[in-house]
């Protein structure tokens, strides 16, 4: 069902698509794989801990979404800058969330 909505979204002429994350990265990469438009992730209701943020944006990437759309996993945390330092090292630069420094 995921899959027909990215798609149909596309096919109405939306440039990117945010989508909720379905639960692991082999349940996503079809959902990816079948939008010809870009997918955003969206963070849902905040991670309890960068960390858990972090590999979601990694997930998402490995799976296929051309990038995240968070707000309140950015916003809640206790350094909002540093959330989004990790991001930028997660998503545009490959780094793993092992390796994300804050």
């Amino acid at each position: 069902m995921l899959s027909l909505y990215c798609r149909i979204s596309a096919d109405i002429g939306a440039d990117i698509v945010k989508v909720i994350w379905n639960g692991s990265v082999e349940r996503f990469a079809p959902v990816a794989q079948t939008c010809f438009a870009p997918i955003l992730v969206a963070g849902g209701p905040g991670g309890e801990s960068p960390e858990e943020t972090f590999q979601l944006a990694a997930d998402s990437i490995e799976a296929g979404a051309a990038g995240v759309m968070f707000g309140r996993r950015v916003f809640r945390a206790e350094d909002p800058a540093g959330v989004l330092a990790g991001l930028r090292q997660v998503v545009h630069h490959d780094v793993l969330v092992s390796e994300v420094s804050v």
